[in-house]
C-alpha cells in the first residue's frame, strides 16, 4: 500500500543475469534501468498492471540480462529506462 523505486542506473554487476522479484499489493514498484541493456518483464497482474517502458536501443556489449518477475495485485509494476543520472559516468551502469 505504498510505492517503491529501484534505480539500477549506477549499479555495477559482475554476473551475466540479474533477477528482480517485484511484488506490488495495492501500491507500485518502479524499476529504473539504464538505456541499452537487455530487459525482460514477466509475471502476473491481477486487477493491476505491469508496464514495460524501455527505449528500443541496441544492447550494450557485455551488459547483463535483467529479468523482472512482477506480481501486481491491485497495484502496478513498471520497468522504465532512463539516461544515466547527472554527474555519473555511463560505464558504471549495469555493465560488466
Amino acid at each position: 500500500m505504498g510505492s517503491c523505486t529501484v534505480d539500477l542506473r549506477s549499479v555495477e554487476v559482475t554476473t551475466p543475469q540479474v533477477v528482480i522479484d517485484a511484488l506490488a499489493v495495492m501500491g507500485s514498484v518502479t524499476v529504473v534501468v539504464p538505456e541499452g541493456i537487455d530487459v525482460e518483464l514477466a509475471g502476473l497482474a491481477f486487477m493491476g498492471s505491469k508496464r514495460f517502458r524501455v527505449r528500443d536501443v541496441p544492447s550494450a556489449p557485455g551488459s547483463p540480462r535483467l529479468r523482472v518477475r512482477a506480481w501486481a495485485v491491485m497495484g502496478s509494476v513498471t520497468v522504465v529506462s532512463r539516461p544515466p543520472p547527472r554527474g555519473k559516468r555511463a560505464r558504471s551502469s549495469l555493465r560488466r
